[in-house]
């Protein structure tokens, strides 16, 4: 029973440590807003004033400075449990925090797992809407729910025989996890690991309009290739689901990208930024 609580106890600090990670970018009463995170030091930009942010996140709650053209200030975020919204409060210079800065994270930033996966417990399919899962399984009438945090999957399974709990642990490109299950209220501590069947990988290969002239896309697995005809644009990325993310780089600059298709892949709605800035301009494409 130790070594099976110890197990659980570190995928639950797996999960406590990517779901506190708030990078992306969100919306809110100031205009967007892209954070940046490292350990539990927080910065960011957003478009208002030329606002600039600097922080300390403790568990759900982010407290530090604001700093704009026009004038600077204290603040405080407290996050909701997934991290993807705040409900906030500013004050001027050294006055408490008391007006409201609320957010919303873009869901473009949440990865999607939908698509066919080979397991131990037989192929099994995922959907997702926002960082809610739910699948099918083809072994003993199998179905899951779940809610994804980061690169990490927890909630229960239902079979015929049983029910229980489970935790899936995604790789890098969420193409494969390494997962435990439990019976009923057990701990999760067995192996249920899962690969995604490349098949389901769209391909998105192709020419495009985009508001950066016509773009013409190859597509490797989920390696995505491209060059565009502005300032001899080249970019490199992976396709997660419907969501590209990647770089760009031109004669005059470089920086990063995220395209988010639609559901055919005829189209995309997109954002670039400069250097290792998040993106937050418009780039949107439309397939020829």
């Amino acid at each position: 029973m130790k070594r099976l609580s110890i197990t659980f106890y570190f995928l639950m600090f797996l999960q406590f440590c990517y779901s506190q990670n708030l990078d992306g970018t969100y919306t809110t009463d100031f205009n967007e807003m892209t954070l940046q995170q490292s350990g539990n030091k927080v910065t960011g930009t957003y478009k208002y004033s030329n606002g600039v942010i600097e922080g300390t996140l403790n568990g759900k709650i982010l407290t530090g400075t604001w700093t704009q053209s026009n004038g600077k200030g204290k603040f405080v975020f407290v996050f909701n449990n997934d991290f993807s919204a705040f409900s906030g409060k500013w004050g001027h210079n050294d006055a408490e925090p008391s007006s409201a800065w609320n957010g919303k994270k873009i869901i473009a930033d949440i990865p999607n797992i939908s698509g066919a996966y080979t397991t131990d417990f037989n192929e099994m399919t995922l959907q997702q809407s926002g960082n809610k899962v739910t699948g099918t399984y083809k072994y003993s009438n199998g179905v899951i729910e779940g809610t994804l945090n980061g690169k990490i999957l927890t909630g229960t399974w239902t079979q015929s025989n049983g029910k229980g709990k489970f935790v899936f642990v995604f790789n890098n490109d969420f193409s494969a996890f390494s997962g435990k299950w439990g019976h009923n209220d057990a701990e999760p501590s067995s192996a249920w690991n899962g690969k995604k069947i490349i098949a389901d990988i769209p391909n998105i290969s192709g020419a495009y309009t985009t508001d950066f002239n016509e773009m013409t896309l190859q597509q490797s697995g989920n390696k995505v290739t491209g060059t565009y005809k502005y300032s001899n644009g080249v970019i490199e990325g992976t396709l997660n689901g419907k969501i590209l993310t990647g770089t760009w780089t031109q004669s005059n600059g470089k920086g990063k990208l995220v395209f988010v298709f639609n559901n055919d892949f005829s189209a995309f709605s997109g954002k670039w930024g400069y250097n290792d800035a998040e993106p937050s301009s418009a780039w949107n494409g439309k397939k020829l």
